[in-house]
């Protein structure tokens, strides 16, 4: 180790190393933590067990975690320096703190993660490593792409930034995708709507929602999860949807999905879909005047995927909320 290198990432051990043929001790079961640190960090497990009081604050007793309970079943309450070093195994050294926040996050989610050892988190960087090439091609390649954004206001469709100020080219919605899990209704569909026009009133079953999980670029959306996630309960008034509607029957529209980059959490395109002129919105009226868009297919050599959408008077990402759709176009 070096002054400018000190660090170490290490793995405590259920079954002692003297027990067990080198194929055995990296088995995930056997992996009791794994962790990073440097000088003896890894003696400091051993001996560490936080205390608390009792509810009257009179006596004061030990509880032990999950990581101590495991260890005390490994090694006794009084291990010996000997047997502590027989738990132990150095996966590698002469690194930066950084270096070895990202070797950690690695080995910890190889052996199977927060379900097989006692870690409680998956460590720093632990979003941008082990993420499937189709996604790594996405982000890491990312370059910005400066975009006009507009916005309606008011009332009326003719009070919007689009027909004020009449530029051309297709109306690109852009929706984000975050981490969150939601919750997925069950609904049923009735008359078209009276309040959207060229939509279809949803009405909620009453049946139990199901989840629909967050953003994961390790585990990321099936094309019909990305749709799903894309295309549902978004806020907007209802003579914004007007206008959209008539928008995209004039110049053709688009849906573009946003995600974060494991990296900066910095948004980029991941899905473009072309929505159908002619299809139907949904309405969920009684679900906060929330809307969905109507269906389209999914286009994949569309210039703006993989990029870093950025407003061109700003220069910053075009998605700072994530709970209402931006309006930008494609020229």
């Amino acid at each position: 180790m070096s002054d400018e290198s000190p660090f170490y990432v290490y793995l405590l051990l259920r079954k002692p190393v003297s027990k067990l043929g080198i194929s055995k001790r990296y088995e995930p079961k056997n992996i009791l933590y794994v962790g990073k640190g440097k000088g003896y960090r890894w003696k400091a497990h051993f001996g560490d067990a936080p205390p608390t009081t009792n509810a009257d604050d009179t006596d004061l007793i030990v509880v032990p975690g999950a990581k101590r309970t495991a260890i005390i079943k490994a090694l006794g309450d009084d291990p010996t320096p000997e047997l502590i070093e027989q738990h132990v195994l150095i996966v590698a050294g002469g690194m930066t703190e950084n270096e070895a926040f990202r070797l950690e996050a690695i080995v910890l989610q190889l052996v199977g993660g927060l379900d097989v050892t006692e870690n409680k988190v998956l460590g720093h960087f632990s979003g941008e490593l082990l993420v499937p090439a189709a996604e790594a091609r996405v982000f890491f390649g990312a370059e910005d792409l400066a975009v006009d954004t507009w916005k309606v206001r008011g009332t009326g469709p003719l009070q919007s930034d689009l027909l004020a100020k009449r530029p051309k080219g297709a109306v690109v919605f852009l929706v984000k995708g975050t981490a969150r899990s939601l919750d997925e209704r069950v609904w049923t569909g009735s008359e078209r709507s009276d309040r959207l026009g060229q939509a279809v009133t949803k009405d909620d079953a009453g049946v139990p929602p199901i989840v629909r999980r967050g953003w994961d670029p390790r585990d990321p959306w099936t094309p019909d999860e990305a749709w799903t996630r894309a295309r549902k309960y978004w806020s907007g008034s209802a003579a914004s949807i007007e206008l959209w509607q008539q928008l995209i029957s004039q110049r053709g529209g688009y849906l573009a999905l946003l995600v974060p980059d494991p990296r900066d959490g910095r948004s980029v395109v991941r899905d473009v879909w072309k929505l159908d002129p002619k299809g139907l919105w949904e309405d969920y009226p009684t679900f906060g005047n929330k809307f969905g868009f109507p269906s389209g297919d999914p286009v994949l050599d569309h210039p703006w995927l993989g990029k870093r959408l950025v407003e061109s008077s700003t220069n910053q990402g075009v998605l700072r909320s994530p709970n209402a759709p931006a309006v930008t176009l494609w020229k």
